[in-house]
């Protein structure tokens, strides 16, 4: 079912050509990582991305 919104929406460059994911993560890991960004002025989305390049690069993907 088409999504009926009378507003077409638009992307700001940096979001253009990008996806959103999700994933459920157990809180004390949630908190680790809350922790690192903020000591380190990083944003989660860096954080996660650089890990997921890693994970994929480490299994030939």
């Amino acid at each position: 079912m088409k999504r009926d919104n009378p507003t077409p929406r638009t992307w700001p460059n940096e979001t253009a050509f990008t996806g959103r994911i999700a994933a459920r993560i157990p809180l004390p890991l949630r908190d680790r990582l809350r922790a690192y960004v903020e000591d380190h002025n990083a944003t989660t989305t860096e954080c996660v991305i650089d890990a997921l390049e890693k994970y994929l690069k480490e299994r030939g993907y």
